[in-house]
């Protein structure tokens, strides 16, 4: 037996002309601290002029039910999401990346933390240059006793450090 690694996936709905999406990369920054590597963000550009569009708006308002940005599913739970919460006091707008409803990114990935996971995948993507493909080997080992079990796997081609602005009426604050 062994304890498999537990990981979550962020699926987030982000623009860089977005003037609320910059609360988002905030806390995907806040969950990095925290979790590290088992936190797992995959943000879809859907905004029409954005330079990172990448045809998938369909995809994320109809499969995902994403509508307004910074807006996230985390681990296909069907609930959407906001990445913080703010509250107004004496006239002052404060953010906090918890929510008394507990529906706020990081409520939502602590407790999918906390449900336990029974199989560590083994995947490791090879793209073959000459023939133009994509080979994606994967290896199950479940830290339970398994037969017969069936599961899906979506490939996500992400790029990492891409070299771009956020335009919003955030930019200067």
């Amino acid at each position: 037996l062994f304890k498999p690694v537990k990981r979550v996936v962020i699926e987030k709905y982000t623009g860089q002309d977005c003037g609320f999406c910059p609360a988002g990369i905030l806390a995907l920054e806040y969950l990095n601290k925290i979790y590290g590597d088992k936190v797992v963000p995959i943000a879809y550009h859907t905004y029409v002029g954005d330079s990172f569009e990448s045809g998938m708006t369909d995809y994320v308002t109809n499969f995902l039910g994403l509508f307004g940005a910074p807006s996230a599913i985390i681990n296909r739970n069907g609930e959407v999401s906001s990445p913080m919460y703010n509250s107004t006091i004496d006239g002052v707008k404060d953010y906090a990346f918890s929510s008394p409803e507990e529906n706020c990114w990081t409520d939502i990935v602590a407790k999918e933390m906390e449900v336990p996971t029974i199989t560590d995948l083994d995947i490791m993507a090879i793209y073959d240059e000459q023939k133009g493909k994509v080979e994606v080997p994967v290896c199950t080992h479940f830290a339970l006793s398994q037969s017969a079990t069936n599961f899906g796997l979506m490939l996500v081609v992400t790029e990492d450090s891409l070299d771009g602005y956020q335009r919003n009426y955030y930019s200067s604050v």
